[in-house]
């Protein structure tokens, strides 16, 4: 069993913008959808006779993929709940937050590639980890030069 980091994300723009993201992620966040892994990985149980096999046959696996690419083992698990949407009418902003949980790190790479896939929007939260023997912002993500309100 790992140790769970709990995340949450706050992403931020104009309405549509927002509504756009939300339509492409869904309810809950999908690591998938924003970094797909490559179709042939292996992602069954992993024996050392498979992870063997996988090496030689040039096969990426789920043990080795998913920490490389998402910075976290598994994709998130979304106990908390659906997204939640709030709409500031009078400054023509809305908001979605998504609360995840991610095994023993936080997802830096997920993180990473919504800046660059998303640039009209902002993405701004952290997380902490179990224990509270770590935490951070999501803004330590952010592309270099890019600043508060700025696209790509």
């Amino acid at each position: 069993m790992p140790n769970w980091t709990s995340n949450i994300l706050n992403i931020c723009g104009k309405p549509e913008a927002v509504d756009e993201f939300v339509a492409h992620m869904g309810e809950v966040m999908d690591f998938e959808k924003v970094l797909p892994p490559p179709a042939n990985m292996f992602r069954d149980d992993l024996s050392s006779e498979d992870a063997e096999r996988c090496a030689a046959e040039g096969i990426p696996t789920w043990r080795d993929w998913m920490p490389e690419n998402w910075g976290t083992k598994w994709n998130a698990n979304s106990r908390e709940g659906s997204v939640e949407i709030e709409t500031f009418g009078n400054m023509n902003i809305k908001q979605a937050t998504y609360r995840f949980e991610t095994a023993w790190d936080t997802p830096r790479g997920v993180i990473a590639a919504l800046w660059k896939q998303w640039p009209d929007l902002e993405f701004e939260g952290g997380y902490i980890h179990e224990g509270y023997e770590g935490c951070g912002s999501f803004s330590e993500l952010k592309p270099p030069g890019r600043r508060r309100g700025e696209g790509g």
